[in-house]
């Protein structure tokens, strides 16, 4: 758990059109808090605000993006998402990691785009 805090303290915060990527609890809380406070409830801002305010790590991000550059997410993603990013393409990929009780618990969501 040790080895994991230290490599996402060299996670850059990114946040982009379509993207969040975030391993800073602070920023994780006003994306969050922003999403939720939008008067635009976009699908994308709906999948930001829902997730746990107690996550070490999260990224959120259109697929669609992804799969345009997948290589960009190398050090994020598992090879079979980035291999297949475009059959992925029609949904919002959130992630997320916590420390739960000394152990890393990761929760992977692709929520559908209309």
């Amino acid at each position: 758990v040790n080895q994991m805090a230290e490599k996402l303290k060299n996670i850059p915060d990114i946040r982009e059109d379509s993207l969040i990527i975030s391993a800073d609890k602070d920023s994780m809380a006003n994306y969050m808090e922003e999403a939720y406070e939008r008067n635009s409830r976009t699908l994308f801002n709906e999948c930001v605000a829902n997730l746990s305010r107690d996550a070490a790590f999260m990224l959120v991000a259109d697929m669609n993006k992804i799969s345009r550059n997948p290589e960009r997410f190398e050090p994020y993603l598992p090879a079979f998402l980035l291999e297949n990013a475009p059959l992925f393409h029609s949904f919002i990929l959130s992630t997320q990691l916590s420390v739960v009780n000394d152990r890393l618990s990761h929760i992977m969501v692709l929520t559908y785009k209309d």
